[in-house]
Parts: structure tokens; C-alpha cells; sequence
């Protein structure tokens, strides 16, 4: 995330820059991954985002709070809340676009 180039507001723009930034490899781990084995994600990308996060200019983190809020449903986010629902955002479309399948 080069907040010198762009500044990020969406949440689907974060997940856009973080798929960019990996190889094919993880991407496919991650898609991989069962709900019961997402805390992995948490534990480390989930610092990683968050440092990521706080490069960011104050308003576009805050505003980026209040998407992660809106589509979490909850009433308030702290930091590892927030990163939490971008990776379950990066989880998912990379369980569409990344996933091993059989093909026959």
C-alpha cells in the first residue's frame, strides 16, 4: 500500500493491494485455508495490514474504519477488529478466484 501514489479508502481497494503484493503461492494457501484455521490470518497478516494501516493519513484510516464498520454490522472497530474484517474480505474473494479444485 504506497500511500505516496494512491490513498486507499475501500476496503475493496486494500484487498485489491494486498492480492497484488503476493505471489501466487500464499494467495492459494490462503484460499486453502478452513474457518477454523483463519485465526492464522489474524496472528500475522492481520499485523502486517495493521502496520500497513497506520501509514495511512489519518482521515483516509478513519474513513476505511467506517466501511469495516459498516459491513461488519458492528457499532465500533478497534484496530485489529478493523484488520480482521479486510483479511475475511481478502479470504473470501481469494476462495473464488485462488482455490485448488479438482479438474477432470
Amino acid at each position: 500500500m504506497d500511500q505516496h501514489n494512491k490513498q486507499l479508502i475501500t476496503v475493496d481497494e486494500v484487498v485489491d493491494e494486498l492480492i497484488a503484493e503476493f505471489l501466487l503461492e500464499p494467495l492459494v494457501s490462503i484460499a486453502n485455508l478452513e474457518k477454523d484455521e483463519f485465526r492464522v490470518l489474524e496472528l500475522t497478516l492481520g499485523k502486517y495490514l495493521r502496520y500497513k494501516l497506520d501509514q495511512l493519513d489519518v482521515g483516509v484510516n478513519e474513513a476505511l474504519r467506517d466501511e469495516c464498520i459498516s459491513s461488519s454490522g458492528k457499532s465500533t472497530l478497534n484496530d485489529a477488529d478493523a484488520a480482521a474484517v479486510v483479511l475475511k474480505e481478502v479470504w473470501d474473494r481469494l476462495k473464488e478466484t485462488h482455490r485448488l479444485r479438482i479438474v477432470k
